[in-house]
């Protein structure tokens, strides 16, 4: 049984409330041992609540790979990542 650890989530909402962007790094434990990453996301309202339009789980870090595969963990946390791997900044525009 492993379990999803999240810390630092920003969320930031334009002024006109048409669109917001979300990150929140992570922590996952399990029987593999640690892992962790990013949450990134982008959001529209909906009818009655916030809806995902891109949800981005990056991670170059803590989790199993074959043996015969080509490491990925030297990998710079921004690769295929949104913002370039960067947490979501606070904007007042």
């Amino acid at each position: 049984m492993g379990r999803h650890h999240s810390g630092n989530v920003t969320v930031n909402v334009t002024m006109d409330s048409g669109n917001a962007e979300l990150s929140a790094y992570f922590i996952a434990s399990g029987a593999f041992g640690l892992g962790g990453g990013l949450y990134q996301a982008t959001m529209k309202p909906g009818m009655l609540r916030w809806q995902f339009q891109q949800l981005h789980i990056v991670s170059t870090w803590g989790w199993v790979v074959p043996t015969e595969a080509e490491p990925y963990l030297s990998e710079q946390l921004g690769t295929g990542a949104l913002r370039e791997g960067r947490p979501v900044r606070f904007s007042r525009t």
